[in-house]
This record gives structure tokens, sequence and C-alpha cells, in this order.
């Protein structure tokens, strides 16, 4: 399964990182991105064996719905 975020819609609000500290983190970009993953064109990916709750609550939760499961 792959924990992907689409950096351009991206607005930084921080929601992901506050419910989600063991995958997410506002860099100086002023952004979200995912701990250790992958950047792949204007996305980033992470291979996690599992969705855990509280990136199930990110997904939920973004106003800009740009972090997704596949």
């Amino acid at each position: 399964m792959k924990l992907i975020l689409e950096i351009d819609k991206c607005i930084g609000c921080g929601t992901c990182n506050a419910l989600c500290k063991k995958f997410f983190e506002l860099e100086e970009d002023g952004k979200s991105h995912i701990i250790n993953a992958k950047k792949i064109g204007n996305n980033e990916e992470l291979e996690i064996s599992e969705a855990v709750g509280c990136v199930k609550e990110s997904i939920e939760s973004c106003p800009t719905k740009c972090i997704h499961l596949k």
C-alpha cells in the first residue's frame, strides 16, 4: 500500500502533522511532507504495510484532499 501526498495541492495547514506525527512533518517550504518518502514527480510516496488510524484521520481531515492511499 502506498501513502501519497500531492505536494502542489498542499496548503500547509498542518492538520496531517497534528494528527499523525509518525508520518507527516511541516518543512521549511511551509508544506507538509511524508517522512522518508520518495519524490515521484510532484508527489511524495511511501510504502506502508497498513493504514494506521492517524493516516486515515489525516486523509479525511485534509482540506485540499491531497493525501491518498493506493
